[in-house]
């Protein structure tokens, strides 16, 4: 699994609040923001990508390409995945 944090596409990422508020008052910017994000993930070698931003889980999530194979995961769930395959 080769894993791409959030950070390391976003060096300023201004939080689950700022977001929202950036979205409803500045959505051209926002937009802007959300397609450079998505150009950095598709173009890295990534197939999963690791948020653990409530924010950043709602719009990479629903804007990311399922067709392109990238998956979008909270670190929980890679946590979970390690055990449940440490388990079994």
């Amino acid at each position: 699994m080769n894993l791409l944090a959030t950070d390391k596409i976003a060096a300023t990422n201004p939080g689950h609040s700022q977001n929202f508020h950036r979205q409803v008052d500045h959505p051209k910017i926002f937009k802007v923001s959300t397609d450079q994000k998505l150009r950095a993930i598709q173009g890295s070698k990534a197939d999963v990508l690791t948020t653990g931003c409530p924010s950043c889980l709602l719009t990479l999530g629903g804007n990311l390409d399922p067709v392109a194979g990238k998956k979008l995961m909270h670190p929980v769930e890679i946590v979970k995945k390690a055990i449940e395959k440490k388990t079994n």
